[in-house]
């Protein structure tokens, strides 16, 4: 990328608890944010997730939920650093 940051917004590093699901159901699965924009955010899940596929977001437990869309999962190598396998980039809605 020749050292040139296409991003839109600034990311700022966090530890945030997220808890997300897919639309239409009931099963949530509690995560941590690793950084997040105005635009987005990235977490870490125990299961892959699919580019363009629509989530629920949680962040800071409040009644409303985020509409968002998956951009791209990629495994964790060093599951000493992470418990769970991946890290999911996500576009809020």
């Amino acid at each position: 990328m020749n050292g040139i940051d296409k991003r839109r917004f600034h990311r700022h590093k966090s530890r945030l608890p997220v808890k997300v699901r897919i639309p239409g159901t009931d099963n949530w699965f509690k995560s941590m944010v690793f950084n997040l924009s105005r635009a987005g955010a990235c977490f870490s899940s125990n299961l892959p997730c699919s580019p363009n596929e629509k989530l629920e977001v949680n962040v800071f437990q409040i009644k409303k939920l985020i509409q968002a869309s998956v951009v791209w999962c990629q495994p964790v190598k060093d599951l000493s650093l992470l418990a769970q396998g991946f890290k999911v980039g996500i576009e809020f809605l």
